[in-house]
């Protein structure tokens, strides 16, 4: 399994998953954004802009194994909100523009 390193101490993805879920919602948005710098670089194979295809391979690997189905219900919460908001945000948009 790999470690990251964070102030020269090694971090397992676990950990991670445990700081980004004690930060405050401030941090958990900027988190967000430094994975958006991070894909926004990564070469075109990899995604479409914002790693479509490495979120794709994320899920299956999710699906596959019964140990990270939890975390994939973490996934699908947060990407449920952030559809229905942007839904919403849609809707107000477009009855502003009829108004």
């Amino acid at each position: 399994m790999k470690a990251y390193k964070h102030n020269s101490e090694e971090l397992t993805p676990e950990e991670l998953g445990t700081i980004f879920a004690d930060m405050p919602s401030d941090e958990q948005a900027r988190f967000f954004n430094g994975v958006a710098t991070a894909t926004a670089q990564w070469p075109q194979g990899r995604g479409y802009g914002y790693g479509e295809m490495q979120w794709c391979r994320l899920f299956d690997e999710m699906r596959r194994e019964p140990s990270e189905r939890e975390g994939l219900a973490v996934i699908q919460s947060m990407s449920t909100f952030a559809l229905l908001h942007a839904w919403d945000e849609q809707d107000k948009r477009e009855r502003r523009a009829r108004a």
